[in-house]
């Protein structure tokens, strides 16, 4: 793994110590039962640590790309005709990872699940029924193949002094999205990102502090009126008792 790579995942992992976990619903499935799969494509694709990492909990491509600008509707449009756009050999190396968990997932036995409107019509005859469940499944399991990889992909990649940026399709039959930025632009843009989002944080941690002193003062001062209350009724259960 050459310096630009390490530089590139450590930059991903760093955004992660930073990312604020969302609380996971157990009945739904979650991208963190499929970790094992990804530690598999890892092993066997080339190159795999320098294309996809493992983390404790997966880190949305969308976290990693923000402030570079989400691609436009024309880019999207382009995408969903499945035309290229980038760099080709970085699509292939994307097209390749996808393909790699795709693989992993068939090989894992992981089920997919279809949405009601894709399960079998008893109308239907049992052939027909049988082929378009088997099609619904392997788009299906190319969506699950997507998502795995927006959650542990690494969305940069160092290529003739460039940085390409790597946008998932929105649709499953469509294109990567792929702009190559300069090197130098692509490190001050990360660092102006990375200085507001630390100015974001501060005045968070701010807020949150003069919050933590103000609600201090205000348990102090209930738990004051509530030790008053206590004396007094203290004081008229014993002139009562005597």
């Amino acid at each position: 793994m050459d310096l630009q790579s390490k530089d590139l995942i450590s930059i991903k992992k760093n955004l992660i110590k930073n990312y604020r976990k969302p609380k996971i619903k157990k009945e739904n499935p979650s991208l963190l039962e499929y970790r094992h799969v990804i530690e598999e494509v890892i092993r066997h694709l080339p190159n795999g640590e320098s294309r996809l990492t493992v983390s404790e909990y997966p880190f949305p491509v969308s976290h990693c790309l923000h402030g570079f600008g989400n691609p436009d509707l024309a880019d999207r449009e382009i995408s969903d005709r499945s035309t290229s756009q980038g760099d080709k050999e970085i699509e292939k190396d994307y097209y390749e990872e996808i393909h790699a968990i795709e693989k992993a997932l068939l090989e894992a036995n992981v089920p997919i699940r279809l949405a009601d409107w894709q399960k079998a019509d008893r109308k239907i005859n049992d052939q027909y029924q049988a082929d378009m469940s088997k099609l619904f499944t392997q788009s299906n399991r190319r969506s699950y193949a997507m998502q795995l990889w927006d959650g542990y992909g690494i969305p940069w990649r160092f290529k003739d002094d460039f940085i390409h940026i790597i946008w998932s399709p929105k649709d499953v039959f469509g294109a990567p999205i792929i702009s190559g930025w300069p090197v130098d632009d692509f490190l001050k843009l990360l660092i102006r990102i990375n200085i507001e989002k630390a100015r974001d944080f501060a005045s968070i941690t701010q807020k949150y502090q003069r919050w933590l002193k103000i609600g201090s003062v205000g348990i102090g001062f209930v738990c004051f009126l509530a030790s008053i209350l206590l004396v007094c009724l203290w004081s008229f259960i014993i002139r009562k008792i005597s």
